[in-house]
């Protein structure tokens, strides 16, 4: 199964293409309050930094799945507080959870990584793959679902 959090969109292409790829259900993790404009942009920081999870509307069913992935975008260098909520509440015994972060800058890639990781760790998660993509900041610029696709191909066979 994917699970992902995406505020702006951008990791939610990289989530559906993985499923497609994985031939799995991908599910989303949707906020019960919605964020929005500057404001939005602002509370989630100030929520990520202070380790705040944020209610989502629905948890997937994980019992069945001996391996997930995660995907999610990087918010001041750590978890976004909506996959924070998931985190907590999972029952991820006797599963590999793999990591898909999307952030805008690769040259806080690796460190975006461990503090990711470390995070799941924490939590009592035995991670598998912890795999990092770099998404343009600008709409315009986003990756095309092929470029995507190839991108993740790669890195899944390594």
């Amino acid at each position: 199964m994917v699970i992902y959090y995406s505020y702006s969109k951008n990791t939610e292409k990289y989530a559906k293409e993985l499923a497609g790829i994985l031939q799995a259900e991908a599910f989303e993790l949707k906020e019960t309050k919605r964020r929005s404009g500057v404001a939005g942009f602002l509370s989630g920081g100030f929520q990520t930094l202070m380790k705040k999870e944020s209610l989502v509307e629905a948890l997937p069913d994980i019992s069945a799945c001996k391996e997930i992935y995660v995907c999610m975008p990087i918010w001041v260098g750590n978890v976004p507080p909506a996959v924070r909520y998931f985190l907590n509440r999972g029952d991820f015994a006797g599963k590999t959870v793999n990591l898909l972060i999307t952030c805008g800058s690769a040259t806080e890639m690796e460190g975006y990584r461990q503090n990711a990781e470390k995070t799941f760790k924490d939590a009592g998660c035995v991670t598998g793959a912890v795999l990092g993509f770099v998404c343009p900041m600008k709409k315009k610029e986003a990756a095309a679902s092929e470029d995507i696709k190839e991108q993740l191909s790669a890195m899944l066979q390594k």
